[in-house]
């Protein structure tokens, strides 16, 4: 496939939005025919040739140029006068347009033009930044006042200006530098956006948050209370607030004093009763405070205070006695709570709980043994799971008559247990045997499992164990090469997205499968061998060739073969490719448009090559050079003026 001048014009109409037909000018000349297919379009020239822009695919060209990170200074600033919008716009946001440029470029009577100056990422002057803080588009000031090299100056000017968006005003309460006195006025005038912002923000300063402390919007003071720069003052008036989610906030917050804290442990609103339960500060404090929380007639507030961590034991045996199975929970939960206590919870029959007390990595040899005899498949697969699973009760589950409590036990690491592997291994290998398939899969998933036993698990006959195995980072490499062989095309997968890279003689296998999508993969993945994708270089499938194409780690014979290739777009993904060798590239030279446009934007072409290329015949080529970063000044200048032209456009302006 090669491009046409219709092929430019369609690029060409879908950056200009352009609905008229576009053909070069000395064609019109040439060929009256052409007139025909846009009815009027002589006259319309005529009409309103005062107005016309000259654009073409010249001015794609000189836009590339103009975008180019490498530009240098003298050329962007001959483009800055140039008569198209864009390309003006390309050099107000280009690194190295020179700070006149940028000052001139500022004052353009294009708003879109001045607006991309702020967008230089070397940034603008002092005197062109206060040129365009006067402005009265209100989108060139909000970016001043939302970009962090504004000076203080700057953004103080700007908040007591005449333009008062409301994203201004955003933007300057999200700028680092905006100055204190500031914050503290935008607490008062700004809106209610602006107001939240502030209220949520961990760095305000205590004056800014009292104010909106005081704020009328419930939002406001509801951020406010949870801020932990919020100064007790402050913190200690909102505890009085009418509405319970500023209260709540009040309770959460860490800042908190005590005093509030105890007035709001009596609150009417339990939400705000559990908030201060689960404050550390509430059982450090104060324990008239928490003798009032254990004894709130609100379950959800004892079952908070029951999960906070900080609470003394004679509280935990109190709360293990409560009337409610929900605040039991919590305190089995606890990690704070004693073996004692543990063993009491347990005696209450009640499988929640039981469950929940078999998960704690801090059980007593009693409570194991009674855990493990539990009537409750649910209690013995959750301690089944537990890494801190002893031996004798580990070596009892493996017998289970539930599966689902030998297969919570293949999965388990043992991490907490450096003795002895060898009685865990004993333990893998029964259950490797298993007759329910999902116990065998959940050995295969584990990498706690060693190789060997591993490697015997090649030969199940479930696609489950199998799919496991290729994942799992401790199969052997014999294994991967069997699996690889495998007609499942998830196993395949699962071999080369696995953690751990495949060997050489795992892709190559990998490389003569049969699923085209898993070729693509191969053909297109960094981790590919240089066999595989030597191997895929010759497939069948252009689409496998052209991603092995454009492979960053394709090697210089396997490029060499691809640059010979039939299809077009495999010799364009070689010459797009940074890795192919300069010989190959500019054998590319004359190949056809598609591989040259690919070629031009190669920034490893020789000098020389770019040179021939910015005289390309094709404006898509010389476009490609221009944005090369790798093209020469003198190459540039060229570019620079370059001058096809195609017949006129009316000026966008026109529409507007």
């Amino acid at each position: 496939m090669s491009f046409t001048k219709d092929a430019s014009a369609r690029v060409w109409k879908s950056l200009v939005a352009s609905s008229l037909l576009i053909m070069p000018l000395s064609a019109h000349a040439a060929n009256s025919q052409r007139s025909s297919l846009v009815p009027g379009a002589e006259a319309l020239a005529e009409n309103n040739s005062a107005t016309i822009d000259f654009y073409g695919p010249s001015m794609l060209v000189r836009l590339a140029v103009a975008q180019n990170p490498k530009c240098p200074p003298q050329i962007l600033s001959k483009l800055a006068s140039d008569p198209a919008d864009e390309i003006r716009q390309a050099v107000a946001a280009n690194v190295n347009t020179p700070d006149a440029d940028k000052d001139r470029l500022a004052r353009d009577n294009n708003d879109i033009v001045s607006e991309a100056v702020l967008n230089n990422p070397a940034w603008i002057t002092p005197i062109t930044l206060a040129f365009l803080a006067n402005s009265r588009q209100p989108k060139i000031i909000e970016t001043i006042a939302a970009s962090p090299k504004t000076s203080a100056e700057i953004l103080s000017k700007l908040a007591q200006g005449p333009i008062q968006t409301e994203y201004l005003l955003l933007s300057l309460a999200r700028n680092p530098h905006l100055p204190a006195e500031q914050i503290v006025r935008l607490s008062k005038v700004g809106d209610r956006l602006v107001r939240t912002f502030l209220a949520r923000q961990a760095k305000m300063t205590p004056a800014a948050l009292a104010v909106l402390a005081q704020d009328g919007d419930l939002g406001v003071r509801s951020f406010v209370a949870q801020n932990p720069n919020t100064p007790p003052a402050s913190l200690e008036l909102l505890s009085k607030d009418n509405n319970e989610v500023v209260r709540e906030g009040v309770a959460l917050n860490r800042s908190t004093p005590v005093t509030a804290l105890r007035r709001l442990a009596a609150d009417p609103s339990w939400e705000v009763r559990l908030e201060v339960a689960q404050s550390p500060l509430s059982t450090k404090e104060d324990s008239a405070l928490i003798d009032e929380l254990v004894n709130d007639k609100q379950m959800r507030v004892r079952w908070a205070l029951g999960a906070n961590k900080t609470l003394s034991p004679k509280i935990i045996e109190t709360l293990a006695n409560d009337s409610s199975q929900r605040v039991r929970e919590a305190i089995a939960r606890n990690p704070s709570t004693a073996n004692d206590v543990i063993a009491k919870l347990n005696k209450t029959n009640t499988i929640a709980i039981s469950q929940i007390i078999a998960a704690r990595n801090t059980l007593s040899p009693e409570m194991v043994a009674l855990l493990s005899a539990d009537p409750s498949p649910l209690v013995r697969r959750t301690l089944a799971g537990n890494t801190a699973l002893p031996e004798r009760e580990a070596k009892k589950l493996v017998g289970d008559s539930s599966p689902m409590v030998r297969g919570a036990l293949a999965t388990n690491s043992f991490k907490r247990d450096t003795t002895s592997s060898t009685w865990r291994n004993d333990i893998y290998t029964k259950l490797a045997a298993d007759q329910d398939e999902d116990v065998r899969q959940a050995v295969a998933t584990n990498p706690a499992v060693s190789a060997s036993l591993l490697s015997t698990m090649g030969a199940d006959n479930s696609a489950m164990v199998l799919r496991a195995l290729a994942s799992n980072p401790s199969s052997s490499e014999q294994v991967l090469l069997a699996l690889a062989e495998s007609p499942d095309s998830v196993v395949q997968q699962r071999l080369l997205n696995r953690g751990q890279k495949p060997s050489e003689a795992v892709f190559t296998m990998l490389a003569q499968a049969k699923d085209p999508a898993l070729k693509m993969m191969l053909a297109s993945t960094t981790r590919a061998s240089h066999g595989a994708l030597e191997a895929l270089a010759k497939d069948r499938d252009p689409n496998v060739r052209t991603a092995v194409a454009g492979n960053p780690y394709a090697t210089e014979p396997v490029l060499a073969i691809l640059s010979a290739d039939a299809s077009s777009d495999v010799r364009s993904a070689v010459a797009r490719n940074k890795n192919t060798p300069i010989a190959l590239l500019t054998k590319l030279l004359t190949d056809n448009d598609l591989v040259r446009a690919a070629l031009a934007g190669n920034p490893n072409l020789p000098i020389e090559s770019l040179q021939q290329l910015s005289k390309d015949k094709l404006p898509e080529v010389r476009r490609a050079v221009a944005a090369n970063p790798s093209s020469p000044a003198a190459v540039l200048t060229y570019l620079s003026d370059d001058n096809e032209v195609w017949i006129a456009v009316p000026s966008r302006r026109q529409f507007n």
